[in-house]
């Protein structure tokens, strides 16, 4: 006998604006998941090395650090969650929240007097708003540049390109989502919340994918020996996202 339960929606469900966005964002994933096999196992291919990732991280002396990889996966998985669902003019931003929390950790791991200012940096502001500076994107960046150029300039550029799709609130995200329909009478605007276009839903599988290699590729940095020793080392060299 099957025992298996079939999972049904709530009384109500999808009758509303919002439930309705939500089941129609699932229906995309899951077509993202047929449709688009390839691009959805690189991702899932990366979801794991990060989850190997974090459990021989937990064993090392990392402790602040491993927050900042517990909040780079968690924004990894927002991505995939965003860009298989056809959220593509959304997705920039929580891509670069992963990225940056990657970078944050690298930062304090050569930066280790500032962790306290950071975890301040609330009440510090108030009275010196300068201080953000200390943690600029430039100073990350620059940071992980002195350790790994190729890397550096790997992440600078991503990060770029985060920025320009849409990560900071810009003219080129604006447009590329917003249509104008225009006649005599009457003046319609439209936003895509959700895209119908296959290569620009690729595009963001891809670009969520490439996130998640540049993450693991600086926490490697940080830990160079267990990534080693369990295997994420040579599973990263032979998967690079071109």
């Amino acid at each position: 006998m099957n025992t298996k339960s079939q999972y049904s929606p709530p009384l109500n469900w999808g009758k509303d604006p919002v439930s309705q966005f939500i089941d129609t964002s699932e229906k995309n994933a899951h077509a993202s998941f047929v449709k688009m096999p390839r691009e959805f196992k690189r991702i899932v291919f990366f979801d794991e090395l990060f989850r190997l990732g974090i459990d021989c991280s937990s064993h090392s002396k990392l402790w602040f650090q491993n927050f900042f990889f517990l909040k780079s996966h968690s924004a990894y998985l927002g991505a995939a969650r965003l860009s298989s669902s056809a959220e593509t003019s959304e997705l920039p931003m929580v891509l670069r929240g992963a990225l940056e929390w990657s970078l944050y950790g690298h930062f304090f791991q050569y930066h280790q007097d500032l962790a306290e200012t950071w975890l301040n940096l609330g009440e510090l502001h108030k009275k010196d708003p300068a201080v953000v500076y200390k943690f600029s994107r430039k100073r990350l960046l620059k940071c992980l540049q002195e350790k790994s150029p190729a890397l550096g300039q790997k992440a600078e550029k991503l990060y770029s390109y985060l920025i320009e799709s849409g990560a900071h609130p810009n003219e080129l995200s604006l447009s590329s989502s917003i249509s104008i329909d225009q006649t005599q009478s009457n003046v319609s605007i439209k936003n895509v919340y959700l895209s119908s276009n296959p290569k620009i839903i690729k595009m963001g599988l891809l670009t969520t994918a490439k996130v998640g290699y540049c993450c693991l590729k600086i926490w490697e940095l940080l830990l160079k020996e267990r990534f080693e020793i369990i295997g994420i080392s040579v599973r990263l060299d032979n998967c690079e996202i071109k």
